[in-house]
């Protein structure tokens, strides 16, 4: 058998040489590409994971059918609903605040009407006592006076003129005195009582005046407070609603976190099935990985100049050389020779795959 093997590996150099000698390339550069021999466990061990990748592709479970949203709390949905229906319901109270202001809008101040001394009957200030008073004066000087005419005819008997010329002048002195104290007497209490009405009046005047400014002032004062009260309802208004709005608010924060909560879990839940979907395909790809990174998967491409211009003697050395390999491998020796199976050889195609064949005619083993 290794004779076989020895001719076979001469007629190869032969022919190689031969092919070489017939070469009349001129130079230039050529390419030469090694390709390491893979071991078969490596081999084995691609199909098995493309196999394996494969199953899992068709066995993997589908897209995520769970809830993927969590859903409203009953509670958020309440508190929706009662913001939804508190829209307007401050309205009434704006209306009354706004009825309110709009009727001051047309404020006026109330007018003051000031009196006048000369325009004033003083008939209600007279003293209507000051006639009882008068009269019963009157008549005690009429009293006086009679009197007085007594003792001047007394007198005028005494010194026998009684009925003449001076009786009667000093009767008329006697009349003309009384009538002035009585005119003056009247006079003095008829002005007293006019002084006093003038100042009842005047005073009933400045009275009223200020009551009229008080009144004035004070109806001013009242509109501003109604004003003031219906900006304040308003307010008060507005203060309610947004102290409900701010509780309502506060309740959704806390319905909030029950509902992130729960979407966690439920993103959770949909992570971990994505992981255990991937899981197979994932271990797969992990094994693959170790088996691209073995030294036994790399290719070494080297560029070095063309065929020499002499075809003898690159012939020469060509043949020499499949000779020596030959006997490197025990072809040409008698020390001991080993003859292998027929194998097949797989070429990485990169992606983690083989897809390229080759099959060996026989494999050989290390000479003895």
């Amino acid at each position: 058998m290794t004779g076989v093997i020895a001719a076979a590996g001469i007629t190869a150099a032969a022919g190689l040489g031969s092919a070489l000698l017939s070469n009349k390339g001129s130079g230039g550069t050529q390419t030469q590409t090694q390709q390491n021999m893979l071991p078969g466990w490596i081999t084995d061990q691609s199909m098995q994971n493309y196999g394996d990748l494969t199953k899992a592709s068709y066995e993997m479970p589908g897209p995520y059918t769970g809830q993927r949203v969590a859903n409203l709390t009953p509670e958020t949905l309440d508190l929706v609903r009662q913001l939804y229906g508190n829209v307007g319901s401050t309205n009434p109270y704006y209306q009354t605040a706004l009825q309110g202001t709009n009727a001051l809008m047309g404020y006026g101040a109330r007018t003051i009407t000031p009196q006048t001394l000369a325009g004033t009957d003083l008939s209600p200030y007279m003293n209507p006592y000051t006639q009882d008073v008068i009269n019963p004066s009157l008549t005690l000087m009429d009293q006086s006076l009679a009197q007085q005419q007594n003792q001047t005819a007394a007198n005028a008997r005494q010194v026998a003129a009684f009925g003449g010329s001076r009786q009667g002048v000093q009767e008329a002195v006697n009349n003309a005195q009384t009538n002035l104290l009585k005119g003056q007497l009247g006079a003095n209490l008829w002005s007293q009582n006019f002084g006093q009405a003038q100042a009842a009046a005047t005073g009933d005047i400045t009275r009223n005046l200020t009551a009229q400014q008080s009144n004035q002032q004070y109806d001013l004062l009242a509109a501003q407070l109604r004003g003031q009260m219906a900006n304040q309802y308003g307010n008060l208004a507005g203060n309610m609603q947004n102290s409900w709005l701010t509780g309502v608010g506060q309740a959704m924060q806390g319905q909030g976190v029950l509902t992130s909560n729960q979407q966690q879990q439920l993103d959770a839940a949909k992570a971990l099935y994505e992981e255990n979907r991937m899981d197979p395909i994932n271990r797969i790809m992990m094994r693959q990985s170790f088996l691209n990174n073995t030294p036994y998967s790399r290719t070494q491409t080297t560029t070095g100049p063309g065929p020499s211009t002499d075809p003898f003697s690159t012939g020469m050395g060509m043949a020499a050389t499949t000779a020596g390999l030959l006997g490197k491998f025990g072809l040409f020796g008698n020390s001991g020779s080993g003859v292998g199976t027929g194998g097949t050889t797989r070429y990485p195609t990169g992606m983690g795959g083989y897809d390229m064949y080759g099959t060996g005619a026989f494999g050989l083993g290390p000479g003895g």
